[in-house]
């Protein structure tokens, strides 16, 4: 018999509260990068590498970070990237000084570290704690946050840093956010050391327990780098990952290199761009558990966003900034609707196959592309233009929708979940109280 509990939702809060936390540090110094430019005197380019240091950390680290999901656990995972995220804030309160943007990047870089056991934990964590008609949804809430986050950071620099010409007023706004945030963090790894929990009592799905049951050695990574299926979706995922990632870091560039020194236009876009995120990441998923119609909601998707992103292209070379909101729209919930649901589908063409390595891999290689995009991107703006550097994004993205045309789309957790439903029956205990810890 397989059970699942309400304390789930508990689980699924602190996870989603300290990836969001995660996720606005990453992006807070890129979505006000011309108060970055003028305060700590560098360059754009430098700039962004207070995103992709995000991306570094993961890529360097990756292998302990699987190394701590698969022999610690999701408890000791997030406690580890939680910790790291309240540290990295930490050392950032000694970065407010002009001269100290190198301690600003180490503080960065230190958050970032707790990307190596956050990212790659969300389908895990579903599989662990969720009925396998709601891990789609859990991994989509928790990107839905990851954009929120992002979001954040938008509405952030329109209300915190109005004056952006006042080096003073720049420094106390400064002081102020990294304060706020230290002690958020803080707060957040103190919630996640107390009652966060490892594992449910009993598995909560059928797939879970034929895993746990069958004790196999399943982590080869021959097995994971011969499946057709997961090298066509690693591909996509690569390429929709890093468009998306580095069209948000370079977001703020992008919209002043056409619109001039429009605050309200930057922040109109990108605030446009991570809510319609946010919807797209928890509808697609919704809708991905309903009709379980994998191959149909991924593609659509993936065809959507390319077309969004050409879109967004004509507006900017035609200079209309309401069609280029209306282009942003659909981009975010097309894109961030596809990468919501990416790691599900892989974790169930992977099974059984660890959830932590399949997830790590991916995210590792996406990290690696996204290191060198993000600055490339930025470089390419300034010399070659805007135009033809999104002509460059919308081919990469093309190409991981071939990719995902040629997936077979061999769905084996789903199959083992259908194949065995008639013989368990899955209770939903309703007398374990979310708060009720065990």
């Amino acid at each position: 018999m397989v059970k699942v509990y309400k304390k789930r939702f508990l689980m699924l809060f602190l996870m989603c509260l300290t990836n969001c936390l995660i996720m606005f540090q990453s992006f807070q110094y890129t979505s006000i990068s011309h108060v970055v430019i003028k305060y700590y005197q560098v360059s754009e380019v430098a700039v962004t590498f207070t995103t992709i240091s995000g991306n570094i950390a993961f890529l360097v680290f990756v292998y302990f970070g699987v190394l701590i999901l698969e022999k610690g656990g999701i408890r000791v995972a997030l406690t580890f990237a939680a910790f790291f995220n309240w540290l990295g804030a930490l050392i950032k309160c000694f970065s407010l000084q002009r001269a100290r943007f190198d301690v600003l990047l180490v503080g960065q870089t230190v958050a970032a570290i707790g990307q190596i056991t956050s990212m790659p934990l969300p389908p895990l964590l579903a599989s662990i704690w969720f009925a396998n008609n709601e891990t789609a949804t859990v991994v989509g809430v928790n990107f839905g946050c990851y954009t929120l986050a992002v979001a954040l950071t938008f509405v952030v620099s329109t209300v915190l840093f109005a004056d952006s010409e006042n080096v003073n007023s720049i420094e106390n706004d400064l002081k102020t956010i990294t304060i706020v945030v230290t002690i958020v963090t803080s707060i957040c790894a103190i919630l996640v050391l107390l009652f966060f929990r490892d594992k449910p009592k009993t598995p909560p799905s059928i797939a879970q327990q034929c895993r746990v049951q069958s004790g196999k050695d399943n982590s080869s990574l021959k097995l994971l780098f011969t499946n057709i299926d997961y090298n066509c979706l690693l591909i996509a995922f690569i390429f929709n990952y890093s468009v998306e990632n580095t069209l948000t870091v370079v977001l703020n560039q992008t919209v002043r290199s056409v619109f001039g020194d429009n605050s309200i236009a930057v922040t109109i876009s990108g605030t446009l761009l991570m809510i319609c995120g946010i919807i797209g990441a928890i509808i697609v998923p919704i809708l991905l558990d309903k009709f379980k119609t994998f191959k149909l909601i991924s593609i659509i998707c993936y065809i959507l966003s390319i077309i969004a992103l050409i879109a967004i292209l004509t507006s900017i070379w035609f200079e209309k900034i309401i069609a280029l909101y209306i282009s942003i729209v659909f981009f975010g919930f097309f894109v961030y609707g596809f990468a919501s649901i990416a790691s599900d589908i892989v974790v169930d063409v992977t099974y059984p196959f660890p959830e932590s390595t399949s997830a790590g891999v991916m995210y590792s290689l996406s990290s690696l592309i996204g290191i060198i995009l993000a600055p490339t991107t930025s470089s390419l703006i300034e010399t070659i233009g805007i135009y033809y550097t999104l002509i460059l994004l919308i081919v990469l993205l093309s190409i991981g929708g071939v990719s995902l045309f040629c997936a077979k789309w061999n769905l084996k957790r789903k199959s083992t979940e259908e194949n065995n439903v008639n013989e368990q029956q899955i209770v939903y205990s309703v007398d374990n109280p979310a708060f009720t810890l065990s």
